[in-house]
């Protein structure tokens, strides 16, 4: 049973959770500076107002009844609206309201106001207190008669309304933020199911695949299916494709085992026919011995033919068919292993495959050309591979040319790559067969190739080996006019 702690569901929920809690917390206290600072500002502002004004109805006082300066400075304390204080520029008190709060007179301040500037500060009355009820805010602005600074003029005014809101504002977030984490958790929680509901699907299809046996009969099923195109969609599409390459896979091992099975089939009935006749009676010494002849050269057939599919199996590292032009490190790393990796010239060992061969093309009467002044070819890899593939193909062209036919073999390196040929004017090769011809036991020609003796492998094993060494493989051809390998 899965844990529910586990699931990438409940991990995408938890980690949506955490975010939003983090930038809700964020902007709450952003929100709560703010408001703060904004509180402050407009407070500041409308202290400092409420003192220009006194100042200014007093001054305005003064010019119609002729008030002396002291008279001046106690009637701006009486016209202001909230606690006011004067002082004189050396920290003095001149007047104060009755209800002004009992806060010292700060040098910063009174240095302000004669150099002109206005100052707003906060004060603790009592710090064991609540903060709210017991501190002010307080702004000095200087006082000036006929243009002279002469005093400073202070304004309080209790911050408990503001630090009321200021609460307000803190509980109403410590309220709402687990209920909106919450109803967020309970969103993110159905957003991610539905965002993993076709991961869903597909589990459910890969597990109805999974419920019979997994073989190529049942490998055409599609885990995609039904699915968007989204992310897990193309993921699905992905795995249809692995699904589709093993069942590739599946049914041409499949037919290697009937094909192999087949080709042994042959020697072993020829083999069993001619150990049955051996048998029957009684015969001579010779006969007998003209029997075990037979006999091992219907093993010879098969040992051939299992030396021809070992070669393959350790050559090639998947059945690439397909025409892929996939990395062969691999393939090269086991052939390392399997025999010893020299430097060969493959031009020498052209021309000494031709001349291995041109008994057979003199007895056929077929034109081989092997050009003898070819310049050393070295390329890394097996003498005894490569051998065996310039002899496959040199085989199947004089196997396939008719009499009075011409075969040519020419070697040259282009950009750093030994380029290999072999021409012929031989029967050809029909142009629906040319994409299979370096398949297993393929024959374009099944009779005609086993009256000549060949087991089908031979091309196979040629691809096999020249991928190993990192090369390729090409064939062009035309019928009755001759092929190019």
């Amino acid at each position: 049973m899965v844990n529910f702690f586990s699931t990438i569901r409940f991990r995408l929920t938890l980690w949506f959770t955490c975010i939003l809690a983090i930038i809700t917390v964020v902007i709450g206290v952003l929100l709560y500076i703010g408001l703060q600072q904004l509180l402050f500002v407009n407070l500041d502002s409308a202290l400092m107002n409420i003192a220009q004004r006194s100042v200014e109805v007093a001054q305005s006082d003064a010019q119609l009844t002729q008030f002396s300066r002291d008279q001046l400075l106690q009637r701006v304390t009486q016209l202001g609206i909230s606690p006011m204080r004067l002082t004189d520029l050396d920290g003095r008190v001149l007047a104060e309201d009755s209800i002004f709060p009992q806060l010292p007179v700060l040098a910063a301040a009174i240095a302000d106001a004669k150099a002109g500037r206005m100052r707003c500060e906060t004060f603790d009355m009592d710090a064991a207190a609540d903060v709210a009820a017991s501190s002010y805010r307080v702004c000095t602005r200087p006082v000036r008669v006929n243009g002279v600074r002469v005093a400073a003029v202070q304004v309080a005014q209790s911050l408990e309304r503001d630090y009321q809101t200021l609460q307000n504002l803190q509980r109403l977030m410590l309220y709402l933020l687990p209920v909106a984490l919450l109803f967020s958790a309970a969103a993110g929680y159905l957003l991610a199911g539905r965002a993993l509901y076709p991961a869903e699907q597909v589990r459910q299809n890969v597990e109805r695949l999974m419920t019979g046996q997994i073989d190529a009969r049942n490998l055409d099923q599609k885990v995609g299916q039904n699915v968007d195109a989204d992310e897990i969609g193309r993921l699905a599409h992905t795995f249809d494709s692995l699904l589709e390459r093993v069942q590739e896979t599946m049914s041409r091992e499949r037919q290697f085992s009937m094909d192999a099975s087949h080709e042994l089939r042959s020697p072993l009935t020829a083999l069993k026919g001619e150990l049955s006749v051996a048998l029957s009676r009684e015969r001579s010494a010779d006969e007998y011995r003209d029997i075990l002849g037979q006999l091992e050269g219907s093993v010879d057939e098969m040992s051939l033919l299992v030396e021809d599919l070992l070669t393959i199996a350790r050559a090639s590292p998947n059945e690439s068919q397909t025409g892929s032009n996939e990395s062969q490190t691999g393939t090269v790393e086991r052939m390392e292993r399997m025999e010893r990796m020299e430097r060969v010239d493959v031009a020498l060992l052209l021309r000494q495959v031709c001349e291995r061969l041109q008994v057979v093309a003199d007895d056929k009467t077929i034109n081989l050309k092997c050009a003898a002044e070819i310049a050393p070819i070295y390329v890394k890899g097996s003498r005894l591979k490569l051998q065996r593939v310039f002899t496959n193909l040199l085989d199947n062209a004089l196997r396939y040319t008719p009499s009075g036919g011409n075969i040519r073999l020419q070697a040259r390196a282009e950009r750093q790559v030994a380029v290999i040929e072999f021409v012929d004017t031989g029967i050809g090769i029909p142009a629906e067969h040319l994409g299979r011809v370096f398949d297993r036991f393929y024959r374009t020609d099944a009779a005609r190739v086993r009256e000549s003796g060949g087991s089908g492998l031979g091309l196979a094993i040629v691809k096999a080996v020249i991928e190993a060494h990192r090369g390729s493989v090409r064939v062009t051809s035309r019928v009755n006019e001759g092929s190019i390998f």
